[in-house]
């Protein structure tokens, strides 16, 4: 009779009928759950060797743009609240990640569909973060052209050319402020 805490080979290709098939997908599981428990290690150890000092100076500069903690601690309570679900009970027995894979194939929780339905959400996931800070970046710009203050700065700079221009030099300043309309820059690609 086997252990409910060991992971059978055989079980386990009852689920996933290629062997190939069980390594990969047995690998992938596996590293998903060691990246986790690594980056949940890694915040705790920077939660625990920073000091209290460090902690509140950064709460408060991080105060200024609203937010009431640190990155540090802020990383650790994104970890803590979104934990990587585990099917199976590893809290007493504390197997390697692999180990862990293999009884999750085995009892049927975790199949090459299954991952990579996850992967593709973890992806749109980071995607929406990406494209929601470029559209917080698009609308802190401002896109108003102020016509008077560019030709301020064109006459300043034609001026800057002319008095650091030498007589060798075939240097029109002009040629740098040249507006073309969209429509003529069209024309020129075709």
């Amino acid at each position: 009779m086997q252990d409910k805490n060991t992971a059978n080979i055989t079980q386990a290709l009852k689920k996933i009928n290629s062997r190939f098939e069980l390594i990969a997908v047995a690998a992938r599981r596996a590293r998903q759950i060691q990246n986790y428990e690594a980056a949940v290690a890694k915040a705790e150890s920077n939660y625990r060797n920073t000091s209290t000092l460090v902690l509140a100076q950064a709460r408060v500069k991080n105060a200024k743009t609203g937010s009431k903690e640190s990155k540090v601690e802020a990383q650790l309570r994104f970890l803590q609240r979104n934990p990587i679900q585990l099917f199976v009970d590893n809290t007493i027995t504390k197997d390697k990640p692999t180990v862990v894979a293999l009884r999750e194939i085995q009892e049927g929780y975790v199949n090459r569909e299954s991952l990579e339905r996850q992967e593709l959400l973890d992806q749109l996931q980071e995607n929406k973060e990406s494209y929601n800070e470029v559209d917080r970046l698009i609308n802190s710009v401002s896109n108003d052209f102020d016509l008077e203050e560019f030709n301020n700065q064109k006459l300043d700079f034609k001026a800057f050319a002319n008095e650091h221009a030498s007589e060798e030099d075939d240097f029109d300043a002009s040629d740098f402020f040249t507006i073309v309309p969209p429509e003529a820059e069209e024309a020129e690609d075709d």
